[in-house]
């Protein structure tokens, strides 16, 4: 599902992934591959807000268009079509149990919906919405179908999409994180069936539950407070770590158990969490939470290949290694690979 969409050419898109402080543009290359297409990583770029706030946040348009226009002139980039993150702390998933009906009427139903029963904390919502295409998820009536809705503040797409527009670049969808993660999914993952993927990030984790791909749940953990110097000075103290991953832990736990016995039909479970996110937060993280849930619990490392010869380009030294660039890189990667699958 996106929040944002637009046609346009098949060249390959850049991803763009607002993370708090930090935002990071990736650019995928085609790789020929037999029959199945194969994308690696050809550039990305990372910045942070060397200052007070979010790059999103209203009062850092100009710093952040400035930058951006930067970007754009020094990889020439003017024109590109990009695909945007959704912003996280904004973005809700609701579910609607309707009859079965035609795709005209079900859109009509939807709407109806949004505009008189569903209570959102902003109106006029833009929003995408898809069926629950397998028997896992609840309905509230028997015989109904589950329908599930994205929203987030259309003044807040417009603002994101607006000052990425006058930069140079091209927006054409707007998405959230945990779809453009799960594509980075490998084949040794198990996709059938009902997951979970979390997304450790340095302010606070993203936590999805999927239905064979389809998201079905998601929550933002808020980790640590705004503004809160974790990549400008890298953590050592492995207290404040255990804490940060106490606290993501206890939140997932209590989440995964939200999903169990009020979104889950009778006799489903979730077997397995995904984990990607920042490489000193993962093994303290995943081991809290393999003692507290019964799921198996496993770090995964992003499915694109990322060469040596992947242009970095970055204010501080960013990369120990390839992994932890794809760490950095996985929402982005998958933003990308997203108006890939479309224009394919």
């Amino acid at each position: 599902m996106a929040l944002l969409r637009a046609m346009g050419s098949r060249m390959l898109p850049l991803g763009l992934d607002f993370d708090g402080d930090v935002f990071v543009i990736s650019e995928l290359k085609f790789r020929s591959s037999g029959a199945t297409p194969k994308y690696d990583a050809k550039r990305v770029v990372w910045r942070q807000l060397n200052r007070e706030g979010f790059w999103l946040d209203e009062d850092k348009q100009v710093l952040l268009r400035h930058t951006l226009l930067e970007i754009v002139r020094e990889h020439r980039w003017k024109g590109r079509k990009v695909v945007l993150s959704a912003p996280s702390e904004h973005l809700l998933l609701r579910h609607l149990s309707l009859p079965r009906m035609p795709k005209h009427s079900l859109k009509l139903a939807v709407e109806t919906e949004l505009r008189y029963s569903l209570q959102l904390p902003f109106d006029n919502p833009i929003y995408d919405y898809a069926l629950a295409t397998n028997a896992h998820v609840a309905s509230r009536h028997e015989g109904e179908q589950d329908v599930v809705v994205l929203a987030l503040p259309r003044d807040e797409v417009i603002r994101a999409s607006d000052v990425v527009r006058s930069a140079g670049l091209r927006p054409v969808r707007m998405e959230p994180n945990l779809l453009a993660a799960e594509r980075m999914l490998g084949s040794d993952q198990v996709r059938a069936g009902i997951y979970a993927i979390l997304i450790l990030r340095e302010d606070g984790a993203e936590l999805g539950v999927f239905d064979a791909g389809n998201l079905i749940f998601l929550r933002h953990v808020q980790g640590l407070p705004k503004g809160y110097e974790f990549q400008k000075e890298p953590l050592t103290d492995n207290g404040q770590i255990l804490g940060y991953a106490s606290d993501v832990s206890h939140e997932v736990e209590r989440s995964l158990n939200f999903v169990q016995y009020n979104v889950l039909a009778s006799g489903a479970t979730i077997e397995h969490v995904y984990v990607f996110g920042t490489p000193s937060l993962m093994t303290i993280t995943i081991n809290l939470l393999q003692s507290r849930l019964d799921q198996i619990v496993r770090a995964v490392t992003p499915c694109l290949a990322i060469e040596a010869s992947c242009v970095v380009d970055s204010q501080i030294e960013l990369v120990e290694n390839l992994e932890t660039l794809g760490q950095k890189a996985v929402v982005s990667f998958g933003l990308a690979l997203s108006e890939v699958s479309h224009a394919n």
